[in-house]
């Protein structure tokens, strides 16, 4: 109803998120997360249940890539140190990342935070990007790079040994495991952002009553996102945090 429509005032944002004025109502990230932290408690690492429990792990990758060094390396070396960054604990691995659309309302965000070359990467045989922060502003770049990363674990599965990887992607989901390659479109999620996805796809996942799920990622907004289904869902979930000295 088009007269319904017009009784609703036009504005750049939402008024919801709107101050009085017209402004846009913003919150510093980090009082938002200390917020968020009160009601949950902390575990030391000697606390953590056992792998019986514990052994499903949800990892943000590209917020992992951010901050995992980088050596002059290939795609190839890179991947399979990214899964040896993680724990032996969890047999279960999900890699969660971002997926980019041609016609997408996220795309002048994305644009007004900058953009990078196109940087060609034919195979994982390639070197890794020195310039790593400005490569990942190209989202043709990231996307290219992640289809690389699943290649190399589809290619060298019987590597995996007990682990099975789960590598939702665009289009996609795909079980990897030494036992061979699978599509698992179960799990499929389009969500675009990594964040949202990966919340998406801990509701999808079919926990056992008593298991315990681990999310790591680096990115603030996961975490909030997580607290939040933590609190009101009452979900056995674990989150680890920031990195070095900052984990927790």
């Amino acid at each position: 109803n088009l007269v319904l429509t017009l009784i609703y005032p036009l504005a750049n944002h939402p008024p919801a998120l709107l101050v009085t004025g017209g402004a846009p109502r913003k919150c510093v990230k980090s009082k938002t997360f200390d917020t968020a932290l009160k009601d949950m408690g902390l575990i030391a690492i000697t606390q953590l249940p056992g792998k019986d429990i514990l052994y499903t792990y949800f990892l943000n990758l590209i917020a992992l890539m951010r901050v995992l060094p980088r050596n002059s390396e290939t795609v190839r070396e890179f991947a399979w140190r990214i899964l040896k960054s993680i724990p032996q604990q969890y047999s279960i691995i999900f890699l969660v990342c971002d997926s980019y659309k041609d016609h997408s309302i996220k795309n002048k965000e994305r644009l007004e935070r900058g953009t990078g070359m196109k940087y060609v990467l034919k195979s994982p045989g390639m070197q890794m990007p020195s310039d790593f922060s400005t490569f990942v502003k190209n989202g043709e770049n990231k996307t290219i790079l992640l289809n690389l990363i699943e290649q190399v674990y589809i290619e060298d599965y019987e590597k995996l040994r007990d682990n099975i990887v789960y590598f939702p992607n665009a289009h996609h989901c795909r079980k990897i495991s030494s036992g061979g390659v699978y599509y698992f479109n179960d799990l499929l999620s389009d969500n675009e952002e990594a964040d949202t996805k990966l919340e998406a796809l801990i509701k999808s996942y079919e926990c056992k009553i008593d298991e315990k799920l681990l999310v790591r990622s680096p990115s603030g907004d996961v975490d909030i996102i997580v607290f939040f289904m933590q609190h009101c869902s009452g979900s056995n979930i674990l989150v680890d945090t920031g990195h070095g000295i900052q984990e927790r």
